[in-house]
């Protein structure tokens, strides 16, 4: 690991544990860049590989801050009404992700969105996700870490990637 990146941690890790008293109630806001270097549907049962019968995502890729690399993130984005269409505006979709912070620990999320596809798009298969949800069950360091997140991805779901911002209030705590 290089010294930029642990000199990242270390400030990520000490903003968190000792600035808490001076905020209210200990809430500290970060935010987060992430970059999917795998978006892979999920069909349904007896459809595999048709991308007509969309059910999901299972996603994985890195997370940053301030745009140096802390960790990675992996989850899934599951439709509440699938298949996927992708001539219909919004739908529901229930989001799942595991943060994984480099020498930390791990922490979830716990979230409802909204999926835009259109058939207008310039590039077939570009969605954008929206979601809002909260922060539990984290490990390591950050084992008593709660919070909400807010975020937006835009992937494209032939490309099978994506990148996004995600926004997290956090306390340790509850």
């Amino acid at each position: 690991m290089n010294k930029t990146v642990v000199n990242g941690l270390a400030a990520l890790l000490a903003t968190a544990l000792f600035s808490g008293p001076l905020s209210g109630a200990g809430e500290q806001e970060y935010i987060l860049q992430k970059t999917f270097d795998s978006v892979a549907p999920v069909f349904m049962n007896g459809h595999e590989g048709d991308m007509n019968w969309v059910q999901g995502f299972v996603v994985s890729g890195t997370i940053s801050l301030n745009g140096t690399p802390i960790g990675t993130v992996t989850g899934e984005a599951m439709l509440w009404n699938p298949p996927m269409n992708f001539v219909d505006i919004y739908d529901q979709v229930s989001i799942t992700m595991t943060n994984t912070i480099e020498g930390m620990g791990s922490f979830d999320v716990y979230a409802q969105g909204v999926a835009l596809s259109s058939s207008t798009t310039t590039t077939a298969g570009d969605i954008v996700v929206s979601w809002a949800g909260s922060i539990a069950n984290g490990s390591g360091s950050l084992s008593n870490l709660y919070g909400v997140s807010a975020g937006n991805v835009a992937a494209n779901v032939f490309t099978s990637g994506a990148t996004g911002t995600e926004v997290v209030k956090l306390r340790f705590g509850f």
